[in-house]
């Protein structure tokens, strides 16, 4: 894009202040120049805003950079600054400028640390080292390599005369992006004559330019210097990825160690023993080789250092260069001449070896497959291998058939863990301890193992022992019966602990209420107490007596005063052996309904009460219900002093004696005085 001044006074003003202060800043009383606001371009581009003018650093704020006597932001690389303005670096500071203030005269006039080069201020440089991060070193200056803020150094366009005047100068061309602008020249007071044209754009490098920034390639292309491709993996040389690996990093295959170079080239060598990725070689022996450590050892080089390999049986030796086991041969300083064990039937046995005949051993004695000490063993001796006792004679008390300690073959010792061993027939057995059992079968190896008085798992025996855990804290075994403390609210009602625990909630059982055998006379139990009754209907006996006929039912009506649960229903008689069913109907109007409960088939008790209690407990209102009567043969009910007479009880015929129908049959006519009948309830 190229930029141009907003007016020509607006360029006028800027030159001539530019030439004010770069004549006179040396003068007492010199001012500050006056810059235009902003620049924009011709093209109807992108404004790019000119900061406050300045004369020095101090002159800016926010830590801008005064260039060109224009605070510019402050920049560390071309990315940091507006497209079409590029990062400059002088000795007053890095800062972001535009072609028209950045330009120059061939004879110089940029600030310290940069110099003019093709009619632009640019940073000098011997090496890309020299340039800000995204800048590359191009005949001497630092040129940046994205066009969009840096488009590089390009020939202008003829420049206009010089104004005529007193600080007039002849204008020269700027070679600086073919920009329109001509400065004053030399001081004379005549006009200035026209600048000479722009030279054409001077390319940036060469054809065959290559070369690095970093890891990133860059290339020549159409006179640009651009990035040629994405980042090396290890290195950039001559605008070249090379190299094989990043210097400093280290592998191991097998045991083949690598490091890479500072030239990127890995280096390899072969370890011995072991390669580290992190350490390199390690260990100092060879993997795989052997040693003999001492005369009976032969070790093996794993992981760096040597290590048991096996136990020589004779002698381990070097042989060709090379440690091995060995036998023993004639002359060879490793065994007595004329032994070559364990092969050489001429190496005499030594009392305690194997052995299968007397020539076998040195002194010419082999009993029992072993070389012993003597010839033979008399009375109750028995010539065996013991361990421990090889070769000689040891005690086995006639037979291993019989010993104990040697019980079924020498060695073969019986246990002695809580028995009286024996030994029969070659087989370990004997009487265990008072309070131990032999649960496993196995009193050779662990005698009577399990104390069965003790042992909550074998409680008193082998199997079917394990002592229950029903309702109770902690259980326990004493004496081969199990024990422990039940659970609050529990009981073992029938001592037995062992199959069961504690199997009675006694909080609420009614047949052990509180505690065991405890009977709640009605079915019900809570928290441990059998619940209060509350009788309802008349109790006798009184003065006279009525007779109940067989084949007859009879109902008679009685309110309960607040609900509960019906537990039993009975009746006063002086009748005895009667057979009889008692139940109870519901009510409504006065007329009795539906059964509710009924009783099972009661006996009368003369002079007493008959009371039969139900097999479930049943809800009831606070309302009225009627007690029915059936019985087989006739019985006598007293009357209860002051009862009244008149509707409170009827009768029906029935067919025949049989329990109390579902459904209360009609009444018939006729009227008795209320006799001793009631019903029991529970809260």
């Amino acid at each position: 894009m190229r930029i141009i001044q907003r007016s020509i006074a607006a360029g006028l003003a800027l030159a001539s202040a530019l030439l004010i202060a770069g004549g006179c800043n040396s003068l007492i009383g010199a001012t500050k120049p006056t810059l235009v606001d902003s620049l924009d371009a011709g093209d109807g581009g992108t404004v790019v805003e000119a900061g406050p003018s300045c004369l020095h650093n101090s002159d800016c704020k926010d830590a801008q950079v005064c260039l060109f006597r224009v605070c510019s932001q402050a920049c560390a690389a071309d990315k940091d600054c507006q497209l079409t303005q590029r990062c400059l670096s002088t000795t007053a500071g890095t800062a972001c400028v535009i072609a028209t203030s950045a330009s120059c005269a061939s004879g110089g006039g940029c600030p310290d640390g940069s110099q003019c080069k093709a009619g632009a201020c640019r940073t000098a440089c011997q090496s890309a080292g020299d340039c800000l991060t995204d800048q590359v070193c191009v005949g001497g200056v630092c040129v940046g390599t994205d066009e969009g803020h840096d488009p590089g150094p390009s020939g202008g366009s003829a420049g206009s005369g010089g104004g005529g005047g007193d600080a007039g100068m002849a204008g020269s061309g700027s070679a600086m992006g073919g920009s329109d602008q001509t400065m004053g020249g030399s001081d004379q007071t005549s006009a200035g004559s026209g600048g000479s044209g722009g030279s054409t754009t001077t390319p940036e490098c060469a054809p065959d330019y290559a070369a690095c920034k970093g890891l990133s390639p860059v290339s020549c292309q159409n006179g640009k210097i651009l990035s040629a491709g994405p980042d090396c993996p290890f290195a950039c040389k001559s605008g070249a990825c090379t190299g094989e690996c990043v210097t400093g990093n280290t592998q191991c295959a097998g045991q083949v160690f690598s490091q890479c170079d500072a030239t990127n080239t890995w280096q390899t060598s072969t370890c011995k023993s072991v390669c580290d990725a992190t350490k390199g070689c390690v260990g100092t022996c060879t993997l795989g080789s052997l040693q003999c450590n001492g005369s009976t050892e032969l070790d093996v080089c794993t992981a760096g250092a040597y290590v048991k390999q096996t136990a020589c049986p004779v002698a381990c030796a070097i042989v060709s260069n090379v440690s091995k086991c060995v036998a023993c041969g004639d002359h060879d300083g490793i065994c007595p001449n004329g032994c070559t064990s364990p092969t050489d039937p001429d190496c005499p046995k030594s009392v305690g070896e194997k052995c299968t005949s007397g020539s076998d051993c040195a002194n010419g004695f082999c009993v029992n497959t072993v070389c012993c000490g003597t010839s033979s063993c008399s009375g109750n001796c028995f010539s065996c291998d013991v361990s421990g006792h090889e070769g000689t004679c040891t005690e086995v008390n006639g037979s291993p058939n019989s010993d104990p300690d040697n019980c079924g073959g020498c060695g073969t010792v019986c246990s002695q863990s809580n028995i009286t061993r024996s030994c029969s027939g070659g087989v370990c057995g004997g009487t265990c301890a008072l309070g131990f059992s032999d649960c496993d079968g196995n009193k050779g190896s662990n005698g009577c193992e399990i104390h069965t008085d003790a042992d909550t798992a074998h409680c008193g025996g082998c199997t079917n022992k394990v002592c229950s855990t029903n309702n109770i804290g902690v259980n326990s075994c004493n004496g081969g019966i199990c024990n422990g403390s039940c659970v609050a609210g529990y009981a073992d009602c029938n001592s037995d602990k062992l199959t069961d625990g504690c199997e009675i909630h006694t909080a609420s059982d009614p047949n052990n209420c509180g505690t065991c055998n405890k009977i709640c006379p009605y079915l019900e139990c809570s928290n441990s107490s059998c619940a209060a009754s509350v009788h309802s209907g008349l109790i006798g006996p009184g003065s006279g007596e009525t007779d109940a006929f067989a084949g007859r039912i009879y109902l008679f009506k009685v309110t309960f005063a607040s609900a509960g649960k019906l537990a039993a229903l009975g009746m006063y008689t002086t009748t005895a052996n009667a057979h009889a069913y008692l139940g109870l109907y519901s009510d409504l109007g006065g007329v009795p309904q539906g059964r509710v409960a009924t009783t099972s088939e009661l006996t009368t008790v003369a002079n007493n009460q008959t009371e039969g209690v139900l097999s479930a407990l049943v809800s009831v209102s606070a309302t009225s219900y009627w007690i029915a009567l059936n019985t087989d043969a006739a019985v006598s009910t007293p009357l209860h002093v002051g009862c009244e007479t008149g509707s409170s009880s009827a009768w029906s015929a029935a067919a025949t004696y049989a329990p109390l129908p579902a459904t209360a049959p009609s009444a018939t006519s006729g009227t008795l005085q209320t006799p001793d009948f009631y019903a029991v309830t529970v809260p």
